[in-house]
């Protein structure tokens, strides 16, 4: 009888660490699985500004010339912010577009807008 009570004992306590060493497991897989999903969502934040800046420059073509400036490492457009985070910035008009060139968090960028 004692040998019985001892084995189920022994099966409880082998039950419980294998318990704890998969949730442990578990969390740490969660852990960075939230981790990595932090950063995507940063990167995806960063190419949405880039490409929402692109069309807003495209719709307002007319008007880049004058508007579009480029301060303190931000670029603006009639004063309101348009990029944060902007080492160098260059813009060349042409007759028939505007090429502008730019860094954008260790990125180079160069766009054509056409008038």
């Amino acid at each position: 009888m004692i040998n019985k009570k001892a084995f189920s004992l022994f099966e409880v306590i082998i039950s419980v660490l294998i318990t704890s060493i998969i949730a442990v497991g578990s969390m740490a897989y969660l852990k960075d699985l939230v981790s990595l999903n932090k950063s995507n969502m940063q990167n995806e934040i960063k190419n949405l500004d880039i490409k929402t800046t692109k069309i807003f420059l495209q719709k307002n073509s007319k008007d880049i010339n004058v508007n579009l400036n480029f301060n303190k490492n931000t670029l603006y457009f009639k004063n309101s912010i348009l990029l944060h985070s902007i080492s160098s910035f260059s813009s060349i008009e042409n007759e028939k577009y505007f090429q502008i060139d730019f860094d954008f968090n260790n990125k180079k960028y160069q766009w054509i807008i056409k008038k």
